[in-house]
């Protein structure tokens, strides 16, 4: 898909801005069931006629493209929305991992993991894995750096020092003014696997009914069952999200404000796969 970008520079008093005005869905379109791989491939030419032909909709086909198919006409069977849905969510290479992860624990452990359910994690750790509960209370994982770190840094260190702006009131109150930035909260995603864990002594209270990733990252280095399970709670929790059902609805009317609305006028969906990148 290609996406045609606008800025929402509406300036205020002229009427509400694109991101919370009401979409008019597509109308007129004939019905297009799709069960299988190959029938959505054929219909892309089609999907793609008449995304060309109403595009003022088009954008929300970021947001859930099954359901902004459905708008277009274009109605997938459940087995087919699950399948568009998963290949969307990550890029070929992590995709395939995730897939080899999830068939592999499911065999081993007699049921699929589910790295993002606390509750779950806990059995796993201290009841299937038979693990001593770790002192992680005021440890921080460590996380693969960003992107943009170096330039974090650099921001950082070229902000003005503290000063203080009220000199006269000294000697009744210290009032300092200082610029900052605030640390990001680095998501479950982001966990280093390559990293080494810590070294830590066991809890001196019993074994936790719940754990976050975060903190079973702390025991992958001493069963590699955990290590596998925490990298594939890494991967499904950078998975791309979509919009409920419910949140769709309410983008549609207005209700809901999104980021891509304000941003992007409308797209364009090719009407043949892409070829190889270079």
């Amino acid at each position: 898909m290609a996406q045609h970008a606008e800025r929402n520079g509406t300036p205020s008093g002229q009427g509400p801005r694109r991101s919370t005005m009401p979409l008019q869905p597509p109308h007129g379109l004939k019905g297009l069931h799709i069960a299988s791989h190959e029938q959505l491939m054929r219909a892309l030419p089609v999907a793609a006629v008449r995304v060309a032909k109403q595009p003022g909709f088009s954008v929300m086909l970021l947001l859930n493209p099954v359901l902004a198919l459905s708008h277009y006409g274009v109605t997938l069977s459940p087995a087919m929305r699950h399948h568009v849905l998963h290949m969307l969510r990550h890029p070929p290479a992590l995709r395939a991992r995730r897939d080899t992860l999830e068939a592999s624990l499911r065999k081993t452990l007699g049921e699929p993991a589910k790295p993002l359910n606390p509750a779950w994690l806990a059995r796993f750790v201290f009841v299937r894995q038979k693990l001593i509960a770790l002192a992680t209370e005021s440890q921080k994982p460590s996380h693969r750096p960003r992107a943009n770190a170096a330039m974090v840094a650099a921001l950082q260190a070229g902000l003005p020092a503290p000063t203080n702006r009220y000199p006269e009131l000294r000697h009744r109150i210290g009032v300092t003014s200082h610029l900052g930035l605030a640390p990001l909260r680095e998501p479950p995603g982001r966990l280093d696997m390559a990293a080494p864990a810590p070294s830590l002594p066991p809890s001196a209270a019993a074994s936790p009914a719940t754990l976050s990733i975060e903190q079973v990252w702390f025991y992958k280095d001493l069963d590699p069952l955990v290590a596998a399970v925490v990298e594939l709670g890494t991967i499904q929790a950078s998975a791309r999200r979509f919009l409920t059902p419910d949140a769709f609805r309410k983008t549609i009317t207005g209700e809901k404000s999104t980021a891509f609305r304000g941003w992007i006028s409308d797209l364009r969906i090719h009407d043949r796969p892409a070829g190889p990148r270079a």
